[in-house]
């Protein structure tokens, strides 16, 4: 199947770059909100892990999957986001360090129904604990922009694979992006 959507991941290391990077996702965004709730109230807000379409967790945690293979993650597991909802996916950031000489995770594929919206090296952001970093030193992780977001929107399956370097190993990989939905709808009974 073609690569329908080209995507970048860059570090954008002066704010002003990274704030035109965020007001490019969140008109986007809403761009697409207007056209599809034609005529209706909606909101946009912060994506959160539970988003994420078959994840019921708070924390943005994973579990690396088998040896130099592609795997599906926890966060997007090839399920319909809600409806009336429409989710865009931004950046990514991984707030701890790999402590060994190589990543758990090299690359990221988006998949959005059956097409295949992005592929990314993840070797930008990715941030390595050096020596020293015991003694206390603080280790930043860096935030990678997707220059063109992917916006899913009601009832689209998300399906996010990780290629693996280091097999069932925990780690954190975070996604940025927003959530619009229908006014009124309950977040969390």
């Amino acid at each position: 199947m073609p690569l329908t959507t080209i995507s970048s991941l860059r570090v954008a290391h002066d704010p002003q770059e990274a704030d035109r990077l965020y007001d490019v996702a969140l008109n986007q965004v809403e761009a697409v909100a207007e056209s599809h709730f034609t005529g209706r109230n909606f909101t946009i807000r912060d994506l959160v892990p539970s988003d994420m379409p078959g994840n019921s967790n708070n924390e943005w945690t994973e579990t690396s999957g088998s040896d130099n293979a592609y795997a599906t993650t926890t966060a997007g597991n090839a399920s319909a986001i809600a409806d009336d909802t429409i989710m865009c996916i931004y950046g990514i950031t991984f707030p701890t360090p790999t402590a060994t000489s190589a990543p758990l995770v090299t690359a990221l594929r988006f998949t959005v129904g059956a097409s295949l919206r992005a592929q990314l090296d993840l070797h930008e952001i990715l941030t390595f604990e050096q020596g020293g970093t015991g003694a206390g030193e603080a280790v930043v992780g860096k935030k990678g922009f997707m220059v063109t977001p992917i916006i899913i929107t009601s009832q689209q399956t998300l399906k996010i694979e990780e290629y693996t370097t280091t097999a069932t190993t925990a780690y954190q990989m975070h996604f940025h992006g927003f959530i619009a939905e229908i006014q009124g709808k309950t977040i969390e009974a």
